[in-house]
């Protein structure tokens, strides 16, 4: 069987048996009918005047764009890369435990300390390592031990970017818009994927598949700026509390 098909059928059982789960245990509430329509809602959303009232959102919104374009700048392409490379089995073996053992602690690190020692800390730090492990992948992934190496440095960082960066957003979001906000967020999403891939696919036609990955670190890196720009929550929070 081909490995883009065993990929396939992978996450369409994951997404029924989460569909499963979803339906069997989680309860929806009564809702109200909507007061008012979708194109009123969609005004509201892009409201200048309740936009400026959060302004430390919207530069974390801005951030946010950069981790989104260097998601869009490999995940298109990992099937590509899986079919271009061969892995052996021994070197396998023998990484895989190691390297999954290091990304379990990762996560668990980082989801831990997101609540210790702030959004903003942990977001930073993900921002510089994520790229370290991309940039292994791009200029060292054609032995398969460096593949794997780089994954393992890059994944956990990578998650954590978007552990942090959620909680970030939930802090931040207003009380009385938090569907609204969040409908932007989506809007930022869809912008941000369009400009990572269609860079990411210029360079993997150009120089090869793994230079996709130089482009999302080139990325990362790129948002560090922004991202500094934002102010920690976490202090807010507790303060609130």
């Amino acid at each position: 069987m081909e490995i883009h098909q065993i990929f396939i059928m992978s996450g369409a059982l994951v997404l029924l048996l989460s569909a499963i789960v979803l339906f069997l245990l989680v309860k929806e509430p009564r809702i109200p009918p909507p007061s008012s329509t979708w194109t009123r809602d969609l005004r509201n959303l892009l409201n200048y005047q309740e936009m400026r009232k959060e302004k430390n959102f919207f530069k974390l919104f801005i951030a946010m764009i950069f981790p989104i374009m260097s998601e869009a700048a490999f995940m298109p392409f990992l099937l590509i890369l899986l079919q271009d490379i061969s892995l052996e089995v021994e070197t396998m073996l023998i990484a895989l435990p190691f390297v999954g053992a290091g990304i379990g602690i990762g996560l668990y690190l980082i989801a831990k300390y997101t609540d210790k020692i702030g959004r903003k800390k942990i977001a930073l730090m993900c921002l510089i390592g994520c790229p370290v492990g991309q940039l292994v992948i791009a200029f060292l992934g054609g032995d398969s031990l460096w593949l794997i190496i780089g994954f393992g440095v890059m994944m956990p960082f990578y998650v954590g970017i978007w552990i942090s960066t959620d909680s970030w957003i939930q802090d931040l979001l207003p009380i009385a818009s938090r569907g609204r906000f969040l409908g932007l967020i989506s809007i930022g999403y869809a912008i941000g994927k369009v400009p990572g891939a269609l860079i990411a696919g210029a360079m993997g036609a150009a120089y090869g598949t793994r230079s996709i990955f130089l482009v999302a670190g080139i990325l990362l890196w790129c948002g560090i700026v922004f991202f500094l720009q934002v102010p920690e929550t976490l202090k807010i929070k507790k303060e609130a509390i």
